[in-house]
């Protein structure tokens, strides 16, 4: 079973191998995001879910005894179920796919603790005290919410909340008229291609959040949104679907690879570097990206060291 309360818009339902091709081409055509759980008729201990971005086959994922192994998209027919299986879709929002992804990719999890819903507010501020990130799902008898936990102090950004009727990206967890939930957080590792994607989008956000009051600092508003503007005209230039909009990164573009997503970011900064340098200089623009990084979370600040972000060169 899925780590979920009722969060699908629909019951399963029993399909043959024909009807999921037709279905799964369904999903693609209409441009659906979200999730597909399959389990065997036969035996529902065999499991695939699959993950869809606006129509786009992203990965499957297949429940082993040890835990779900990742497969590429290019794995689908190979990985499918021959026989039928029950189906499930559950709509997600497109800037949480990343973090849900993270529940089947290595995630440890820690034994779930029931909490008084009014209180979930608080916890999540408790929870941010971590050293390092990690994923906090509240799971209700009749809804689901969850957050991407930066650690280290900072304040959570991207929330998720789904129920039957609604997903949110608004995260009113605490107005949800049951009294108590669980509580179950999941940590997750640099080894996994989905963690890590999560360490880099949560990296580069307050990373460049960080320099962008700086620069605010020493030039002023209307400097900082020129500076807005010429980043996003690259990304769109790019294709990217990457912006920035009042100091945060908005980053829902999937890439094929861990490289293309890393020269994506050492674009945007290199971008930010000859901007800022060329009005107050290189050395300020360097002790900003320092201080910046600096109050990152180590495991942030590594996986944008690794993947040499924050490097003068990008890797060849």
């Amino acid at each position: 079973m899925l780590p979920f309360s009722a969060s699908s818009s629909e019951s399963p339902r029993r399909v043959s191998p024909g009807q999921l091709q037709a279905l799964l081409s369904g999903y693609q055509q209409d441009l659906l995001t979200g999730l597909v759980y399959l389990t065997s008729a036969r035996s529902k201990q065999e499991a695939v879910v699959l993950f869809y971005v606006n129509g786009q086959l992203l990965c499957l994922y297949q429940r082993q005894a040890d835990g779900y192994i990742r497969h590429e998209s290019q794995a689908r027919n190979a990985v499918l179920p021959k026989h039928d299986v029950d189906l499930q879709f559950f709509r997600v929002e497109t800037h949480f796919i990343r973090p849900m992804q993270g529940i089947f990719e290595n995630a440890k999890s820690e034994a779930a603790k029931t909490i008084a819903t009014p209180s979930v507010p608080e916890k999540i501020q408790e929870l941010e005290k971590s050293p390092e990130p990690l994923l906090a799902h509240f799971r209700w008898p009749g809804a689901d919410g969850f957050s991407l936990i930066p650690g280290n102090g900072l304040t959570s950004r991207q929330f998720m909340f789904w129920s039957q009727d609604q997903v949110s990206s608004i995260p009113n967890f605490a107005r949800w008229p049951e009294p108590e939930c669980a509580l179950t957080t999941y940590r997750g590792n640099a080894e996994s291609r989905a963690w890590r994607e999560n360490y880099l989008v949560l990296g580069f956000d307050f990373l460049y959040e960080n320099i962008f009051k700086r620069y605010d600092e020493l030039v002023g508003a209307n400097m900082v949104a020129r500076l807005e503007e010429q980043l996003n005209a690259i990304s769109r230039m790019q294709g990217w679907q990457i912006g920035f909009y009042g100091h945060r990164l908005q980053d829902t573009h999937f890439f094929s690879s861990l490289s293309d997503m890393r020269i994506a970011y050492r674009t945007l900064l290199m971008a930010g570097q000859r901007h800022i340098s060329g009005v107050v200089g290189e050395k300020l623009f360097d002790q900003s990206v320092a201080l910046a990084a600096g109050s990152l979370p180590s495991v942030l600040r590594a996986a944008l060291q690794s993947e040499n972000v924050l490097s003068s060169q990008t890797r060849p």
